[in-house]
């Protein structure tokens, strides 16, 4: 399967690619696409222990094209590159086709459940361990985008406070007057508070 992801980091746990990902990508972007992903995960595995029988193929048979339809939908490339793959098999596509087809006009049917469970049973059964690493792998990318996210913004924190407090405390040393000191001082503080809590909140809450 060819890989493809919103989310180009690299393997290491620190990387420039990382933080480049870390100020482009939202969290919003990132909760969607982790959502997604584990929508998907959880209906492969639903569908991995599924078995078609003569009773509940018209089930089975929606379940698949619902799956089929759901690619289109997507915004993780890698959700929908799994989906693509899987659907785009030549047995499974005809197997699902041909069952499709018939889903109005045929009642039980044990060959249709039959191939059904040979064809796109089988297939997920065999590949569905590499779609599911796949889908874990990137949705691991994401949550190490979100953590560098909220390094970078307690580093952005951190060096903004400290420019504030060395700014004042020159202030403080040069001003000779004493309620100039005091102003300064408590103008100083009121900024490093600012800057220390509430920006980096607000900055995030904006993200969202």
């Amino acid at each position: 399967m060819e890989e493809a992801s919103n989310y180009e980091i690299g393997d290491s746990q620190i990387s420039i690619q990382i933080f480049f990902s870390a100020i482009k990508f939202s969290r919003m972007d990132l909760n969607t696409d982790e959502a997604e992903l584990n929508y998907v995960l959880d209906k492969l595995i639903k569908m991995e222990e599924m078995n078609a029988i003569q009773d509940n193929w018209r089930d089975t048979v929606q379940t698949w094209i619902s799956l089929m339809n759901l690619s289109r939908q997507m915004r993780s490339k890698n959700g929908a590159n799994v989906i693509k793959c899987i659907t785009s098999d030549k047995s499974v596509e005809d197997a699902l086709s041909s069952a499709n087809a018939l889903s109005g006009s045929i009642g039980r049917s044990s060959s249709i459940a039959a191939n059904l469970s040979n064809n796109p049973g089988r297939y997920i059964r065999d590949h569905g361990y590499t779609y599911q690493e796949a889908i874990t792998e990137e949705i691991a990318r994401i949550q190490k985008i979100r953590e560098s996210q909220i390094l970078l913004i307690s580093f952005i924190r951190t060096t903004i406070a400290s420019l504030m407090i060395a700014v004042f405390d020159y202030v403080l040393q040069v001003t000779g007057n004493y309620f100039a000191k005091w102003a300064a001082l408590i103008i100083g503080g009121i900024s490093v508070l600012f800057y220390h809590f509430w920006y980096p909140f607000h900055v995030l809450q904006q993200r969202e």
